[in-house]
């Protein structure tokens, strides 16, 4: 397996702990309460031409891209580089932060710079503010879904080392490194 596929592999599972652990500390993916039509309307709106480089890109890697079944999760991945959105006040209020995981420190600052450069982006779809959140495995545990002593012990970092940082950060972009 390539270092490139051994990344995307533990990506995805960092990804899905971290949703385990946004979950568990009562933070669900709001990117549902979004449409992929008007997201892809507004991207182009803002930057002309950016779904069409994806969907180029994708079919690089030989992945056709029909938008009418893509759900918005993936398009907040895909198009806004988001893998995970929450409204840490509750639906009904307006503030959104979205994070971008990644378990390779070498593309902390690439997506960081990704979120500087399509600011215009993601607030025009109303997220208030987003963040690269570097994935770290304790020891030599390895990335594996989590028990429930593990689950409650990293909940409390997930909070103090990403969520509360982030409210309290007055950049709207920041970076954050959370050990599992």
């Amino acid at each position: 397996m390539s270092t490139g596929d051994r990344y995307m592999l533990v990506g995805r599972v960092a990804e899905k702990i971290m949703e385990e652990l946004l979950n568990c500390a009562g933070y669900t993916d709001v990117s549902h309460l979004y449409s992929t039509k008007d997201l892809l309307t507004k991207a182009e709106e803002i930057k002309p031409g950016w779904v069409a480089q994806i969907e180029e890109e994708r079919r690089k890697k030989l992945k056709e891209t029909n938008w009418d079944y893509i759900p918005p999760r993936l398009v907040f991945d895909w198009v806004y580089g988001i893998d995970y959105l929450i409204a840490p006040q509750g639906v009904t209020r307006p503030t959104r932060f979205g994070f971008d995981i990644t378990v390779d420190p070498q593309k902390v600052i690439h997506k960081h710079n990704r979120f500087v450069d399509n600011h215009m982006l993601w607030r025009a779809i109303g997220i208030t503010k987003v963040g690269v959140v570097l994935v770290l495995q304790e020891g030599d545990k390895g990335f594996r879904l989590l028990d429930g002593e593990e689950v409650e012990e990293r909940v409390d970092r997930l909070l103090n080392d990403v969520i509360f940082l982030m409210a309290e950060n007055k950049s709207s972009i920041g970076k954050y490194v959370l050990n599992i």
